[in-house]
Order: structure tokens, then C-alpha cells, then sequence
């Protein structure tokens, strides 16, 4: 884990602890055990994404918050749906109706949980959606979709989630599949958001264990690594996303995510807020000498 990390963590676990742990010196000592727990001899090799777990275990367990957690997703969720007409009429007056919910959908990875008022949010996403992505795959990504008979769109986060169901509409594709995580952890998306925002309308959803990544976790046995392994095309939303499918060889795995990672940043070559469509073979073959075990920054 780069140093980088460490300070990123740091202020990510900050962020949703004084917004859930009222308590300052309970703050304190959590903030301290992450930092004691990255450090640890027998957890050197931990990758950030273990910090959403520990956070959600933290909020649950030592500040007995989890409920305000839950409705914090909700109120996410039910203001993108609020603006989902408009963002829907946007997108149909656009010359490339798939191309503009494709950047509503980067865009969508860009919202921090509950950062924006309803005004502010949606001059965030109108506005940011005519951003043109740094690395723009698309094009290859269209193809993809458009040949392909099993498609898993791999959601990140609550509220992100409303404008996936955008692209996914404008995909228009019999056999998406939305994977969602199997239990849930701070804002990431569960079967319960799927609820919530409709997403059943326009895809099958699935979960996925939580600690899957590849190559590991394709030799064990579960619902998901069956449809895993037949699918034709995987689209990953976010940085965690990144990390856990970025070692998939054989497959076409389309990385849709912002700038918003140091280490990502500097890998990819983009900067901060940049938006990124980024199809893994070509990703590849730039890299195929990385060290992928010292760069893994969720």
C-alpha cells in the first residue's frame, strides 16, 4: 500500500465518522485502530479496500449507528430519483442519447454521499455530463454490448446507482445482469438499492461476495462465479471495482470511473476529476510489466 493511501484513508474514515459517531474521543480511537491496523506486521499486505468493512463495522459496533447509515443511502438514492426525469430528458435531446448516459453514469461515480443539495446536485451532473472522458474507450465499449449475450454491470455505490439505470436503459440489453454487494457495507450497493431505485426494471441483479477478486475467488463454487463465467462482457464502476477485476486476462472488462485516486491517477495518467472509459486488454498491454500488488489503492 503506498503512502498515499494511507492519508486518503485516513480522511475518507474522518469523513463518515463525525458524520456518524458524535462522539469526538470515539472518533479518535477508531481513526487511530485503522492507522494501527494498515501498520500491523500481519496485515502489510492489506489493500485499501478493507476500509469500507472496517468503517461499517466501527459505525455498527462502537458508534450504533448503522440505522442513520442506512437511511443516509436511502436520502441518496431518492434524490438522484428526483432528478431522474430531467436527467432522462437530457439525455434524449442529446445527439448521442447513449453516449451522454454513458457520461451521466461516469458522472454518477463522482457524487460523494450526501455532499450536494438538490440544486447543487443537479447543476453537478447536468453540467459535468458534456465532460469528455481523459480515456475514452467507448467507442469499443459500444461494440462490446451490442455482440455481447451476458452482460454484468458491476454498481458501486448508493445514488450512483440511479444514473447506472440510466445507461442501462439507453443499453437497452436483454441480458445485463447488475451485481450488487451481498451484505451491506457503508454506502456500496446492495439488492435493497435495487429496491429502491427500480433497477429490477431494467436488469437482473445478482450479489456478489464481498471479498471476491480475481484470479482467487474463480475457483470457488457460488451463483455468482457461474454467471461469471459465462458472461460475455463485464462493466466495473468505481476504483474498488478496478482492483478487484483489473487481473481478468480472457474476458472484456470495461472500467468505467473518476479521478479522484492518487495512485489511479498517476497509473493512468489522468487527472483529478478526470472521467475514464478504459477497456482492460489495451490497459494491458501499456502495463504488463506493473507490480499490480504495490498499487492496490481502492
Amino acid at each position: 500500500m503506498f503512502p498515499e493511501c494511507v492519508t486518503c484513508l485516513i480522511k475518507q474514515a474522518e469523513y463518515y465518522l463525525k458524520g456518524l459517531c458524535r462522539n469526538d474521543e470515539r472518533v479518535n480511537d477508531i481513526t487511530l485502530d485503522l492507522i494501527r491496523d494498515m501498520a500491523s506486521s500481519e496485515h502489510s499486505q492489506k489493500t485499501a479496500p478493507i476500509l469500507p468493512e472496517f468503517l461499517n463495522n466501527a459505525i455498527e459496533t462502537r458508534c450504533a449507528n448503522g440505522m442513520k447509515l442506512k437511511k443516509d443511502k436511502s436520502l441518496q438514492n431518492a434524490r438522484m430519483l428526483q432528478l431522474a426525469d430531467e436527467f432522462r430528458n437530457d439525455i434524449s435531446l442529446s445527439i448521442s442519447p447513449v453516449q451522454r448516459a454513458l457520461q451521466y453514469a461516469l458522472n454518477g461515480g463522482r457524487i460523494f454521499p450526501n455532499a450536494y443539495s438538490e440544486n447543487i446536485l443537479r447543476e453537478f451532473m447536468v453540467g459535468n455530463s458534456r465532460m469528455i472522458p481523459a480515456i475514452d474507450d467507448s467507442g469499443k465499449l459500444f461494440n462490446r454490448i451490442r455482440n455481447a449475450k451476458t452482460i454484468l454491470y458491476v454498481g458501486n455505490s448508493c445514488g450512483e446507482i440511479v444514473a447506472d439505470k440510466l445507461f442501462i436503459e439507453r443499453i437497452n440489453h436483454p441480458g445485463v445482469y447488475y451485481i450488487v454487494r451481498e451484505r451491506p457495507i457503508l454506502n456500496e450497493v446492495t439488492k435493497e438499492d435495487t429496491k429502491e431505485t427500480g433497477m429490477n426494471e431494467v436488469a437482473k441483479t445478482i450479489a456478489m461476495p464481498s471479498n471476491f477478486q480475481i484470479p482467487v475467488q474463480l475457483q470457488k463454487r457460488s451463483t455468482f462465479q457461474e454467471l461469471y463465467q459465462k458472461a460475455d462482457l463485464v462493466i466495473a464502476k468505481g476504483h474498488n471495482n478496478f482492483w478487484k477485476f483489473q487481473e481478468e486476462k480472457t474476458k472484456d472488462v470495461f472500467f468505467l470511473l473518476s479521478g479522484h485516486c492518487q495512485v489511479i491517477n498517476e497509473l493512468l495518467n489522468i487527472e483529478n476529476n478526470d472521467t475514464v472509459v478504459l477497456y482492460n486488454k489495451d490497459f494491458a498491454k501499456k502495463n504488463n510489466q506493473m507490480n499490480v500488488e504495490e498499487t492496490l489503492c481502492g
